[in-house]
């Protein structure tokens, strides 16, 4: 995330908390509170080096990268008491490039985070300023995996040249049907934020979520390799610590 976003979003929080004191929320025992808004998955990754299986060849030198991603958040949260509730983060389905590092993009990938956490509010319940904090579990649903056009022979057969340090060259010919899965994932999850009241109902939302994401990508392909045979299955696997900080900022609504 950028510099930018960060100041806005510590502006915003710095205005509401000198403005509090004007429009009480009022959050009760039973209230539904739905916050909607712009949602910016930022990764902090950490991947290991690409191992070749099939191969027997080992761990190359080259690890992969993950980009951010905006798209709409929403959750709900209901009130267990007048300053603890039970919240459910949603969005429409993030998508990332996963690139190698200093390198090209090798493939995409499309996942859904539904994060549940229980949230404590500071304030007293007459307060129109709601600071927050929580804590919960994260499941991440990856699907829609798309390997591109730079995972191709050039690049399999870099990979294999670097597991045996040179030994192999120009390795892998012929490759097809070259497959990316990544495993789902649960973890824990920090959440905090605010809420500013503009009237009884309505407010201003800023929530922030530390994510932890780890998550095992299998590429699979079937290819010619020089020295062993045509048409062989060659698979190779890495692991991939995402640890995304969540940012969204918006609206929320209190029924």
């Amino acid at each position: 995330m950028s510099n930018r976003c960060r100041n806005t979003l510590l502006n915003l929080t710095a205005l509401a908390a000198l403005s509090a004191g004007q429009t009480a929320l009022a959050y009760e025992p039973g209230d539904m509170i739905v916050r909607a808004g712009a949602a910016l998955v930022d990764p902090h990754e950490s991947s290991s080096p690409i191992v070749i299986d099939t191969l027997g060849l080992g761990a190359t030198a080259t690890r992969v990268g993950v980009d951010n991603d905006t798209q709409f958040g929403i959750t709900l949260t209901y009130m267990l008491a007048q300053q603890v509730g039970v919240e459910l983060l949603a969005a429409s389905p993030f998508t990332h490039d996963i690139y190698a590092e200093g390198g090209d993009t090798l493939a995409e990938t499309s996942h859904l985070p539904p994060t549940l956490s229980i949230n404590y509010y500071f304030n007293s319940p007459d307060s129109d300023f709601q600071p927050f904090i929580g804590a919960g579990v994260n499941y991440t649903l990856f699907f829609d995996e798309k390997v591109n056009s730079n995972l191709n022979d050039a690049t399999l057969s870099a990979l294999v040249s670097q597991a045996t340090g040179g030994a192999l060259n120009n390795a892998i010919s012929n490759s097809r049907n070259t497959q990316l899965d990544l495993d789902d994932s649960m973890g824990l999850a920090l959440h905090f934020g605010f809420d500013y009241a503009l009237n009884d109902n309505w407010a201003l939302n800023v929530s922030y979520w530390r994510i932890n994401i780890d998550t095992e990508g299998h590429i699979s392909t079937t290819a010619d390799v020089a020295g062993v045979g045509t048409d062989l299955p060659v698979k190779a696997r890495v692991n991939v610590d995402i640890d995304p900080s969540v940012y969204m900022a918006g609206i929320s609504y209190r029924f």
